[in-house]
Formats: C-alpha cells, structure tokens, sequence
C-alpha cells in the first residue's frame, strides 16, 4: 500500500540514510509468505522503490522458516520481485536463500539438496545470491563451535558436514577441475590452468579432453603431445616409456649423428659388413627421392627392430634387423 505506514517508515529511515552516507548502497531483506502472489509482490516492491532509495532489495525465500513452502512459489515470487526492481534502472534484485532448518526451534543446516533446489528457483530473476544464516550452515571453524548456539545445541558436526557437501557440490574445491598435458618441451606433466569440470561434483567424471586438447593445439602448437589426462598419475602413466630422441633439424647437407645407445662404428665381434649393394634410393625410407633427416628419423624410429629380411624399410641392408649398418648405409646416401 503506498499509503501504509510501513512504506512511510521504510522511506524515512531510507532517506536519512542515504543523506549520512550517500556513497554507502542501501540494502533491504524482508519476508515472503505463502500468501505472497506475483501481483502483490510486484506491487509492493515498486511502491516501495519509488518511496525508498534502496538500492538493492534482497528479500529472504523464508524456506527455512517454512513460511513458503514449495519451490514454484518461491520462484514465482522472485520473478515479480525481478519485474519489479526492473522499472528503476540501478536499482538490484538479490535473493536470501535462506540456509537453516527448525529442529525443536534450534536453527540446524538443511540438506544440499534442498538448498540447491531453493538456489535453482530464484537463481533466474537475481544478480546474486547470500544466505541466512552463514553462522549455523556454513561457519566451521572450530573456534565458533561454542560461541553460537542459538537458544539450543551448538550443531558444529552438521555445520561442518554441510559445508564439506556445499562446496563439493558447487565445485568450489578444486578437486575435479583440472586436466593435466604432458610439455615436450620440459618433459613434464602441467596441470591446465583452465578448469574443464562441469557444475556439480557429481559430474568430475566429465571432464572434457577434447576441448582441452583443442586448447593445446591453439595456445601451445607443437610444445605438447596434444592429448589431455584426466590425472596427473595417467599422465604421467602415459608418457613414463623411455622418451624418443628428439627430433633433429639439421641442414641438407649436415650428417646425421648415430643414436646415442649405438657403437659409432661395427667391432669385430659383429661380423663384417654384409655384401649389399643397395640402389641409389634404398635410404630413401620415405620415397621422396631423397635422403634427408626425415629418413633418418624413420630409421631412429625403427632401431634395434628385427623380422623377417627387408620387412620394413628401415632394414635397408635386408638382414632382418635395423641396425648399425642400415646407419652406415642411410649415412652414406645422406643428401643425395
């Protein structure tokens, strides 16, 4: 009623404040009832933000205290607080979700999931979300325990219980978020510095690799395997087999040195070098007609290999093994 003494009250006490604190907001949190409809609540809110300078109306949902008792009504009673605060630019619509339940008139945390159904309804038609009572659900450090009871039992272990579920099931623990890449370039594993979980800790499961790995691709091209993890411990599971040499870029005309594992040169004990007389392509592993350091990364690859005689490329001499001769033959055609 714009008439009502309330609406006169509110605006007096409104308007004083804001003259002894005009930087200051000015924020407002009443009761909704069961009684509450869309039309009543709109019109009450824009009576009073036409009397009042309030900045921010941030009604509770009174789900706590039962005076609303279904999750439709308290969401239709947002909506026409949302519609209301909508006809005066500046001014903000907040809920106050409240965060508590009666046992015996001691205020004890509800379940995470009634109070994610009471953030579900009003979650729409507001800017932000705070609750009542923060010091009965969600203060758990042990020096509270006994300082606030509210007329009755200190419910400590349900506060904390409540807390350890608020915040795994928003995800506010970084337990889940991360996936983790393997850097070629230190050899390591990183955790991703973007989060790939999903709203609820119920869905940790689905995170999202392929996202990641187009992330790789895009901000680190050629510094990574390209492939996200789900752990750092698959992570490096994967990646934890003897490392390939790197890959050599030297010019056309440089010489290839042999694998580090390899004698520079054939002992004795090795046996002479088999009578091959490969042709002038017989290094070219790659059929490019040419023998360049990609043909000997092919034979890096394929090094110490055995079969049957000439059953990969690599095995240029076509004596069933890739090895320190099939390098002396690739090192002999190199370049040409």
């Amino acid at each position: 009623d714009p008439n009502s003494y309330s609406l006169d009250y509110l605006s007096h006490h409104a308007q004083s404040l804001k003259t002894n604190e005009p930087a200051k907001k000015i924020i407002f949190s009443p009761l909704f009832y069961d009684s509450d409809t869309y039309n009543s609540v709109k019109t009450a809110y824009t009576n009073l933000l036409r009397a009042a300078p309030i900045d921010i109306a941030a009604p509770q949902d009174t789900m706590g205290a039962g005076a609303v008792t279904t999750f439709a009504e308290s969401a239709e009673n947002f909506r026409a607080l949302h519609d209301a605060v909508a006809q005066f630019p500046g001014r903000e619509a907040w809920a106050n979700v409240e965060s508590y339940e009666n046992h015996a008139y001691v205020r004890y945390p509800p379940t995470i999931l009634r109070f994610s159904q009471q953030i579900s309804a009003v979650q729409p038609y507001v800017s932000k979300i705070i609750t009542f009572v923060y010091q009965n659900s969600l203060l758990v450090n042990p020096i509270f325990d006994s300082l606030y009871n509210d007329g009755g039992p200190n419910p400590a272990a349900e506060r904390k219980k409540f807390y350890q579920d608020f915040t795994e099931y928003y995800s506010l623990l970084p337990t889940c978020g991360s996936l983790y890449y393997y850097n070629t370039q230190n050899n390591t594993c990183v955790k991703t510095a973007v989060f790939y979980g999903l709203a609820s800790h119920k869905q940790c499961g689905l995170l999202n690799p392929p996202t990641c790995e187009a992330n790789l691709n895009t901000v680190l091209p050629g510094k990574t395997t390209g492939i996200c993890y789900q752990s750092l411990s698959a992570c490096q599971a994967a990646t934890a087999s003897p490392s390939p040499s790197p890959t050599l870029q030297p010019s056309p005309s440089s010489t290839p040195t042999p694998p580090a594992s390899v004698p520079p040169t054939p002992t004795p004990s090795q046996g002479p070098v088999p009578s091959v007389s490969p042709t002038a392509n017989s290094a070219d592993l790659n059929s490019d007609n040419k023998v360049d350091i990609f043909d000997y990364n092919i034979l890096l690859t394929d090094f110490g290999k055995t079969g049957a005689a000439g059953w990969i490329k690599a095995d240029i001499d076509k004596n069933g093994e890739v090895d320190i001769f099939d390098y002396n033959l690739l090192v002999t055609g190199f370049g040409k």
